[in-house]
């Protein structure tokens, strides 16, 4: 199947985009394709712009053996099925002092929200699955607890589209939260529901 003409056009404009001053290109995004599942992560690593595709490192293996072994879906499956974006796309550089990535501000996710809602706009997902901390704070409104969220299916109107919604913690190896408890049976739980959406089993075919 051809990709959207419209999305392919927003992806042009999106790797054109040179709005954050403290942002490390390339810009980096997943294929323009057509999908009923929508995955929003926080922002390319440091590897990801040389490989040119979101969680390309060690991050992304840790994703995709969770959706495996959810789905029994491998990586390129899922690449080429579901919709990759994020909250920032370009690498933020590191956190002053050590300690991992620099999480984006609030000026450049504002920047990169216009790309977020001609997604949605395009693609007018079923199933948004969200990475992370900043990605609920995106999707949800939620700066909460990871335990109030993960391992639940929320109902959200995002960019104007309603939408379920499954909250995934953040695959980084430098996190312990999805290996301890609650994190362990919280993950396991919010597998089983994307396993079981109509939305993932659409995409999947």
């Amino acid at each position: 199947m051809a990709p959207p003409r419209r999305l392919v056009t927003l992806q042009a404009e999106l790797r054109s985009c040179t709005a954050c001053p403290e942002g490390v290109g390339p810009v980096v995004h997943g294929p323009p394709i057509k999908s009923p599942v929508f995955l929003l992560g926080q922002a390319p690593g440091v590897h990801e712009g040389d490989k040119g595709r979101p969680f390309a490192w060690t991050a992304g293996k840790t994703l995709f053996q969770w959706l495996e072994r959810a789905t029994g879906a491998d990586e390129e499956t899922i690449r080429g099925r579901v919709y990759f974006s994020a909250v920032a796309r370009c690498f933020p550089g590191k956190a002053k002092g050590g300690g991992g990535d620099r999480r984006p501000s609030s000026d450049e996710i504002e920047r990169c929200r216009r790309f977020i809602e001609g997604e949605i706009g395009i693609l007018r997902p079923k199933l948004v699955l969200h990475i992370g901390t900043r990605a609920s704070e995106e999707v949800l409104g939620h700066d909460g607890k990871l335990v109030d969220v993960i391992g639940t299916v929320q109902r959200a109107s995002y960019h104007g589209v309603k939408v379920d919604v499954i909250a995934l913690p953040h695959p980084s190896g430098a996190s312990t939260w999805h290996r301890t408890e609650p994190g362990k049976t919280l993950l396991a739980r919010a597998l089983e529901l994307v396993a079981s959406h109509e939305a993932m089993r659409e995409a999947l075919g």
